[in-house]
């Protein structure tokens, strides 16, 4: 069953904040919120998350930290610049690198160094796996050294959790159970119960 996240709900419109040049960005991060696997997103669930980056642009003053999208993948500004038409953000990994939307585990990569190594409390799957990161600048493969092996995460949907706050509410597209069905996050943040607000059913099947 594939989820259409795309509604005219008001607050999903009220987390989204316009920049000057009219595209759209997300609002502050929040850390330790709940995480949800690429592979368990439709591609209209990934764009949808997507659209609440802004865009790339051409001739704009990028600072260390930055995120746009860029022909549908997230990228992360590594070193501060202007933009320039020949400087392709898939193509200049000294300027740019792919990134995760928050919230969203992908697959492990090879860094290329320092600028793009992963950090303590990163998230990625190896091999059909989460592992997350315990050593800062971390080049090496989960298999290697310097990961930890997840065994909560790696169930294949979490029972849903009352969350406290902020601090560990759920994240746009994150997959909960919650009697005896699957619900899919439709606003980032989300406190409320399945059922009552912000999610719809994922997949309607007994657990």
């Amino acid at each position: 069953m594939v989820v259409s996240l795309a509604n005219s709900d008001a607050e999903i419109s009220a987390n989204v904040e316009s920049t000057p040049e009219g595209s759209k960005k997300l609002p502050a991060e929040i850390a330790d919120v709940q995480f949800t696997l690429l592979s368990d997103l439709s591609p209209a669930d990934l764009e949808f998350i997507l659209s609440r980056y802004p865009s790339y642009e051409v001739n704009h003053s990028y600072a260390i930290g930055q995120k746009f999208v860029y022909r549908s993948k997230l990228y992360k500004v590594v070193q501060a610049h202007t933009s320039q038409s020949d400087w392709q953000p898939d193509l200049v990994s000294s300027l740019y690198t792919e990134v995760m939307p928050e919230g969203v585990i992908g697959p492990w990569r090879q860094p290329l160094g320092a600028h793009d190594a992963y950090r303590i409390g990163d998230k990625v799957t190896y091999n059909g796996q989460v592992f997350v990161c315990n050593l800062d600048y971390n080049v090496y493969a989960p298999d290697v050294t310097g990961w930890e092996f997840e065994e909560s995460a790696n169930e294949e949907f979490p029972q849903w959790v009352q969350p406290l706050g902020a601090h560990d509410a759920y994240a746009l597209g994150a997959i909960v159970r919650h009697n005896e069905q699957l619900w899919v996050s439709t606003i980032a943040s989300n406190i409320w119960e399945p059922g009552i607000y912000g999610r719809e059913l994922y997949e309607e099947r007994n657990i």
